[in-house]
């Protein structure tokens, strides 16, 4: 068993005494904060905008734009979905439900 631990310390003095162990050990830190910042400023909060010149009777215009009126929709749900889950909304009670516009005018 000492003799384990001589081989490993000598290894260990070994990779410590290597300048590329502490420039990786100060560099690695560094780019797992800088990582989440960087997508911070490189995400693109507007939607990308596309013309669609349709010549042929706008069959094809038509299909596009249902395309992304379902994929609003699909967005809208997963972010009322993870609302609801955050908040531990699945339990709401019915009589908790608001339903319809009367009430919502009443408050």
């Amino acid at each position: 068993m000492k003799n384990i631990l001589l081989v490993a310390a000598r290894e260990f003095r070994q990779i410590a005494g290597m300048r590329s162990f502490w420039l990786t050990l100060l560099i690695l830190p560094l780019c797992f904060a800088a990582g989440p910042l960087a997508q911070r400023f490189i995400d693109k909060d507007e939607p990308d905008q596309v013309m669609v010149i349709d010549r042929t009777g706008g069959g094809e215009a038509r299909a596009v734009q249902q395309r992304f009126e379902i994929d609003r929709g699909r967005d809208v749900l997963t972010e009322l979905s993870r609302y609801v889950q955050r908040h531990h909304l699945e339990a709401a009670e019915e009589e908790d439900a608001i339903e319809g516009n009367a009430e919502v005018l009443a408050g």
